[in-house]
């Protein structure tokens, strides 16, 4: 796979090069794709009280958020349903 045409690096190519950044430029990449992937996926963002919260995670857990999305109601039908079962 070629990017940007003939004169460009393969991804492998690209993936070598990213493995010379340090540690935090790779981090910074890392942010950086996730950013662009949410956008393109359409995540919403958080609200500025949650921010400053996820800010102080390290970076590999602020990479974890969003990544499973629960629907509140799902759960609370699992559970009265698990409590109607046990106490039959």
């Amino acid at each position: 796979m070629e990017f940007f045409g003939a004169n460009s690096m393969t991804l492998q190519e690209l993936q070598d090069r990213v493995l010379q950044l340090s540690l935090s430029e790779r981090w910074r990449l890392v942010e950086s794709l996730l950013n662009s992937i949410r956008k393109e996926m359409q995540v919403p963002s958080l609200l500025e009280s949650e921010q400053s919260y996820f800010m102080n995670l390290d970076p590999w857990t602020q990479s974890l958020v969003g990544v499973v999305q629960l629907n509140i109601e799902d759960e609370i039908d699992i559970y009265t349903n698990y409590l109607e079962e046990k106490y039959r």
